[in-house]
Formats: structure tokens, C-alpha cells, sequence
């Protein structure tokens, strides 16, 4: 193996031969010309090479991005199962009660998804990160310091879940959602979870240990405070919107500070976030059973409202539901009603075919 193979691996020029012979090569014991190649980049932005230890935190921090890379996978795979009436719809009160279905997904620390790592790897040594990265004081744990065993929460159900972790933060998680993170490690040295489809967090304030939310290509960091994340992998929106607090988010290139009433939207095509202001009530509305949509497409809002009643709801034509976006707060009342009143706004109406709720004008 060489070194210029394995540049052209990580720049994304390899033939798809080359490209096999580089995996065979990363996924051996000996990486040695692999931690030479790193060495190389980094002394590129700064007369000192990295040590072996920089090195293999930062292979340790890419394999536990690949984690949550993995369970984000296996979150998407489990929210598209058919409900299979394990998980209990649970109120504020019945929070304790047995029927959580709790998955424990294990993964294998020998071996990389380096095709990932490849991507992560040269988002770093682009303009001299990789460096500073690693020469950062706030620097990711090792590897060692994460177990390898993630607990999901799913809610598979109509109603609504709340969970009380065990820093004493509340989580509501929507239908068809769920929320991930690791038993050993969580309220460590930081307080780290994973979400799947929409929650609500109130956050038990400790300044040592930041709550991180991950959420799409989302990344919200947080000491003590209430939000709301919609993170639908049938959707082609992420959004983050603070009741209370203050938040920083990240995406793959930007940093953005929330203040108390604004929402952040981003979308996934584009990678462009933007920040509005927002009702905040509407926010976490849902929580409290009701159905709410805070500036979401007419075409998500019925794909929402379809997993929620377990229908199935399609338009005539897709171009109706172009441009059509819905805010509002709606009570939980059988499908049919509360179809007609979200269509309603839009001059829109539906009719029933076959158990199959078509939109037409």
C-alpha cells in the first residue's frame, strides 16, 4: 500500500479497483502507512507531526461518529417496521410502566465503515483541520471511553412517550419516534443522544456536562434548557426550535446560536439553514396530545398525520401539495375530521377509496 493510494481513497479519485484494494488495506491490523499518510497532512499546517496518540484519537473519534452514523441507519430501519405492539402509548404519569421496547444494538470496534471515515477524514485535513482538530483542548474522548452498547427507545405508537433520563431530563418523544443513547457513558463527562423523528427536551441544567442532541446532519449542544427537534427521515427538513435557554447548532460547516422564540430549518438538499422567529406554544403543543405543525410542507404534515392514525392518505395529483406549507395547532380528533380541517386552508378536500384517503381540489 502507498501513501498516494491511499490520498486518492480519501479524495474520492480512486478506480473502483483501487478503491477495493485501499478497504482491503484499511480493514487489516498493520495501518501503519495509513498513520504515516496522517502524519504527512497534519505537518502540512504545523512543523509537528502527530503523535501516535493524536492519531488514534482521532481514528477513535471518527469510529464513534461511524457509530452514530450506524444507529442513525438502524433508527430509520426500525421507524419503517410495521408496529409490532410492543410499545405501550404511555401518559405523563405512566411513565414507569413496562412496554418500551428498548433495542441494544452492538457494534464491532475492530472494523471501520472507513467509507465513512474516508469522508469524515477529509472534511478534517481540509485547510489544515485535521491539526488544529486534534490540537483542540475540548477534544473528543477516546475510544475507550465509549461503550459499544446504544439503548433505543422507540414509540411506535398514536400517543405520546415521556421519558425521564437519568440526569433528571424529560424527554417527550412524538409518534413514530425515538431517542438513543448509551447507559454506561451518558451523564459522564457529557450527556449525548440521538434522535429519530420529532421530541421534546427540558434539559436539567449542569454547566460541566453539556446535553448533545444529534438529529439529521444536526448537532445541538445545550447546558440547561426546552426545545423541540424534528428530525422525520422521511422528510427533507431538520429543525431546532427553543422554548427556553439558549442552544448552539451545528451543521457540517456552520455554527448558529438560538435564542428563546426562534426556529432553525435545515434542508437536507441544499445544506442551507436559516433561523426564524416562531410561536413557541406551538412548539411543544404536541406534548400535550394535540397534532401541531410549525411551518411544515402540506406533503410532510399528511405523511405525519398518516403514521400517526395508521391510514393511508395520497393526492390525486402530486402537484397539489406543491408550495403548500401548514402552521397550526389542531386537537386530536378522528382522521376524518381533522383531514378536512388541515385541507380545508388549502381549498383542498379528500374522499375515501378502498380505506385510502385520496387529496383532490
Amino acid at each position: 500500500m502507498t501513501k498516494q493510494l491511499i490520498h486518492k481513497y480519501f479524495s474520492g479519485t480512486c478506480t473502483p479497483e483501487e478503491e477495493v484494494m485501499v478497504k482491503t488495506y484499511l480493514e487489516g491490523n498493520d495501518l501503519t502507512v495509513l498513520h504515516e499518510y496522517m502524519d504527512e497532512v497534519a505537518t502540512a499546517g504545523s512543523p509537528d507531526p502527530l503523535s501516535k496518540a493524536e492519531s488514534d484519537e482521532l481514528l477513535g473519534s471518527i469510529h464513534h461518529q461511524i457509530q452514530i452514523d450506524q444507529l442513525l441507519a438502524n433508527m430509520v430501519a426500525e421507524s419503517q417496521k410495521a408496529d409490532d405492539g410492543t410499545v405501550n402509548s404511555l401518559t405523563p404519569e405512566d411513565d414507569n410502566k413496562p412496554g418500551s421496547k428498548v433495542v441494544e444494538l452492538k457494534f464491532n470496534r475492530g472494523r471501520f465503515n472507513w467509507s465513512i471515515a474516508a469522508c469524515l477524514l477529509v472534511l478534517l485535513t481540509c485547510g489544515g483541520l485535521l491539526f488544529n482538530y486534534l490540537r483542540q483542548k475540548a477534544a473528543v474522548p477516546s475510544t475507550a471511553q465509549y461503550s459499544v452498547n446504544w439503548s433505543v427507545i422507540a414509540n411506535k405508537t398514536a400517543g405520546i412517550k415521556k421519558i425521564i433520563l437519568t440526569d433528571g431530563t424529560s424527554v417527550w418523544l412524538n409518534s413514530a419516534s425515538s431517542i438513543s443513547y448509551q447507559p454506561a457513558n451518558f451523564d459522564r463527562n457529557t450527556r449525548e443522544v440521538i434522535i429519530s423523528g420529532e421530541a421534546f427536551f427540558d434539559v436539567a441544567h449542569n454547566v460541566k456536562k453539556p446535553f448533545i442532541v444529534h438529529a439529521g446532519k444536526l448537532t445541538t449542544t445545550v447546558l440547561g434548557t426546552a426545545f423541540n427537534v424534528e428530525a422525520y427521515h422521511n422528510e427533507g427538513e431538520v429543525k431546532v426550535t427553543l422554548v427556553r435557554g439558549r442552544v448552539r447548532v451545528e451543521t457540517a460547516n456552520e455554527r448558529l446560536m438560538l435564542a428563546p422564540g426562534q426556529m432553525l430549518k435545515y434542508l437536507n438538499l441544499t445544506k442551507h439553514a436559516a433561523i426564524t422567529t416562531v410561536n413557541t406554544t406551538q412548539a411543544n403543543a404536541w406534548t400535550t396530545g394535540k397534532i401541531s405543525f410549525t411551518d411544515v410542507s402540506l406533503s410532510d404534515a399528511l405523511k405525519r398525520m398518516a403514521i400517526i392514525y395508521g391510514v393511508k392518505i395520497s393526492p390525486l395529483n402530486y402537484r397539489l401539495l406543491n408550495n403548500r406549507r401548514i402552521t397550526g395547532v389542531f386537537e386530536r380528533k378522528p382522521i376524518d375530521k381533522i383531514l378536512t380541517n388541515v385541507l380545508y386552508i388549502h381549498g383542498l378536500k379528500w374522499e375515501k377509496k378502498g380505506g385510502e384517503f385520496i387529496i383532490q381540489q
